[in-house]
């Protein structure tokens, strides 16, 4: 190992070491922001405010992109935000009758 007192007075061993600390606090960080949006999303689907909970779910997958389950939350509030939309304008459309159909909900979210 090479031993290096620049200015800093700091070895490239303990350059390493810090540069792998600061990554892995990010990491960390990345993993509770996530979690945090997550269920933000979940709180928001619950009250069937979908344009929120696409958010959130969109935040928490930026956060943690290999997730199956924030891909999984995604795609099913783009689908919920969707079809409350098309249930919506069906309503202005024919005077508010109540004729679109409920946005069924999986039991697996």
């Amino acid at each position: 190992m090479l031993i290096w007192d620049g200015e800093d007075g700091m070895r490239p061993a303990s350059l390493a070491a810090t540069a792998l600390a600061g990554v892995l606090l990010l990491m960390a960080g990345c993993t509770s922001v996530s979690k945090k949006e997550y269920k933000l999303g979940q709180n928001a689907q619950a009250l069937q405010d979908y344009e929120t909970a696409l958010i959130h779910y969109e935040r928490a997958l930026k956060a943690d992109p290999t997730n199956p389950q924030y891909k999984i939350g995604v795609a099913q509030m783009r689908f919920n935000a969707a079809a409350a939309q098309v249930a919506n304008m069906f309503d202005s459309v024919h005077g508010g009758v109540t004729g679109a159909p409920k946005v069924p909900q999986p039991a697996f979210l």
